[in-house]
């Protein structure tokens, strides 16, 4: 697939775009918390939602989707401070 091929590609399910889109302006504009907090913002979590379910995640993975991000992000942190 070349660059210009992408724009073509169909990344958000149809009748998504306008609410991925609101999500990501209100993201855009906004500073990002901490990551526990983060994750916990309703505009973050909407957006969540959406791609979770296009992707049929259920209730379950989606936990551990966001478990794994916490894990992966202080495992990161903890290694930039003992450098």
């Amino acid at each position: 697939m070349t660059v210009y091929e992408v724009a073509d590609c169909m990344i958000v399910a149809d009748g998504e775009e306008e609410a991925v889109d609101e999500c990501l302006s209100v993201l855009s504009v906004r500073k990002q918390k901490r990551l526990r907090k983060e994750l916990n913002q309703t505009d973050r979590r909407e957006l969540d939602d959406i791609i979770f379910a296009m992707i049929n995640l259920t209730k379950g993975e989606i936990e551990a989707v966001y478990e794994a991000v916490i894990d992966l992000v202080e495992s990161r942190l903890k290694k930039a401070r003992s450098v």
